[in-house]
């Protein structure tokens, strides 16, 4: 892949989050859990329409290419679709389950047979235990997302892209 791809797409993806914060039908009303932005009509996961969870579903597709957030991408196009921020981020990690358990199974499918019995156990605790630490990253990210806007996330696509930026003309 091109570097300069993964640069484009740290930084293209930041100026995106960094505009849908800033538009005021998306910016939050409210400074606790309740808070919403006025543009949304699914504020919970069963008011999600087929039409958004597609709109969601094509920008998860976004996320093969290098260097694009998938849960950057999905969470921003729910938003834009008219998902209210807390339960775009909620169904950004739930599309992730399927998404990365097919990722997995079928990575073992082509690859396995190169797996050493240590290995495959290795591959086991390591699935347990990123089970059990998202359970509680999520609950903290839903927390985050309810207070606060995506702003840093965005800030930090952008430094990013402008670190890879540097090292690709520097080296």
């Amino acid at each position: 892949h091109n570097p300069l791809v993964f640069v484009f797409t740290l930084v293209g993806g930041g100026l995106i989050m960094l505009w849908v914060e800033r538009k005021p039908e998306y910016a939050k009303h409210g400074s606790n859990e309740t808070a919403t932005s006025v543009r949304a009509t699914a504020h919970t996961m069963e008011e999600i329409t087929w039409k958004q969870a597609l709109i969601v579903g094509f920008a998860q597709c976004l996320a093969m290419v290098p260097g694009t957030s998938r849960s950057g991408a999905t969470i921003v196009s729910g938003m834009l679709s008219g998902i209210h921020r807390k339960t775009a981020t909620e169904f950004s990690f739930f599309l992730a389950m399927p998404t990365m358990l097919a990722a997995t199974v079928y990575d073992l499918y082509t690859n396995g047979a190169a797996l050493s019995s240590d290995q495959t156990w290795g591959i086991v605790v390591g699935f347990v235990a990123a089970f059990f630490s998202a359970l509680f990253l999520v609950k903290a990210v839903l927390r985050f997302v309810s207070r606060y806007t995506y702003r840093p996330f965005a800030w930090y696509r952008i430094g990013l892209g402008m670190v890879v930026l540097c090292w690709l003309y520097l080296r």
